[in-house]
């Protein structure tokens, strides 16, 4: 789940931390109609699900934010990249988000 208060961007994997938001009421609508509540609609107003197979990129120098499909990711793939330089490359891209973010 994902929101956005007061400028920031919220996310979380249980409703829990959306509790005293207030509650849209169209997801019971959603939910006689279809059995369930279908992305990206949730119980509170504000707070949207992403879509399954779905994930959030975050541009840290900007914070400009893109949805991005798994299999979009499996498209970009170089079938030339050996396991240990992708390992290495995560390695490299995880020490530049630590440095990014301020926190060494």
């Amino acid at each position: 789940m994902i929101s956005k208060i007061r400028g920031y961007i919220i996310f979380s994997s249980e409703m829990r931390l959306f509790e005293e938001l207030k509650s849209y009421e169209d997801f019971k609508i959603y939910f006689l109609l279809f059995g369930y509540i279908p992305e990206p609609y949730t119980t509170n107003q504000g707070v949207y699900a992403l879509e399954r197979g779905t994930f959030i990129r975050i541009d840290l120098t900007n914070f400009s934010a893109k949805y991005v499909k798994y299999r979009e990711i499996l498209k970009e793939r170089n079938e030339d990249t050996t396991l240990n330089e992708a390992i290495e490359n995560t390695r490299i891209l995880f020490k530049k988000v630590i440095l990014l973010s301020g926190r060494v």
